[in-house]
């Protein structure tokens, strides 16, 4: 498995004056192993390759025979947390059981695709109650909470920044605009206030 692929774009470049001693996977090293791999092994690899940046990558590096399956790891959907929490708790959400809160499960459906939280994110709530599997649930409504709260929260200031610079681009607009053309057009906005027809010149 490679991890981290996101400094393996067209432009590899590692300047001459920095330590030759320290090692460095260049695309076209990672390009004659990967070729290399599949030309002498006798039975099938699996190569795993993980980035957050696939946009970055050259695109030797993706095609087909390379990488023969591109898999998109979105954020974590309610289908997708039963599994979680069946591996992580023991237990089939879907079937009556020990463990099975149905507010909390409520609250978790409900949620779960406004947190945006990644399969790992999931996990990391999860593992750290195995045992007792109510609390496991209880915990994750909490961070799901949080984290749809964060959201909205990031949401409105976009929203506040966005119009602060639609105005201040108007103010400054209006700053640089020719006085004498500045009092036309403020004139015209006052005739038409009051509905009076602009004077003929």
């Amino acid at each position: 498995m490679l991890s981290e692929g996101n400094s393996l774009g067209p432009t590899p470049a590692v300047p001459p004056e920095k330590d030759e001693t320290k090692s460095a996977i260049t695309l076209s090293g990672l390009l004659n192993f990967t070729d290399g791999l599949w030309s002498c092994c006798g039975s099938e690899r699996i190569f795993i390759f993980t980035t957050n940046h696939v946009e970055r990558l050259d695109p030797a590096l993706l095609r087909r025979g390379r990488m023969d399956m591109h898999i998109h790891m979105n954020n974590c959907s309610f289908p997708a947390l039963k599994i979680l929490v069946k591996n992580y708790l023991g237990f089939d959400i879907d079937e009556p059981g020990e463990g099975r809160d149905l507010e909390a499960l409520r609250e978790l459906e409900e949620a779960i695709e406004g947190a945006e939280m990644t399969p790992a994110d999931i996990s990391e709530v999860l593992i750290k109650h195995t045992r007792d599997r109510k609390t496991a649930l209880w915990k994750l409504v909490e961070e799901t909470r949080i984290r749809v709260d964060k959201r909205s929260k990031n949401n409105t200031l976009r929203k506040k920044k966005d119009f602060g610079s639609v105005f201040e681009d108007e103010e400054k607009e209006k700053r640089e605009m020719p006085q004498s053309f500045k009092k036309g057009v403020e004139e015209e906005k006052r005739r038409e206030a009051i509905k009076l027809p602009l004077k003929s010149e």
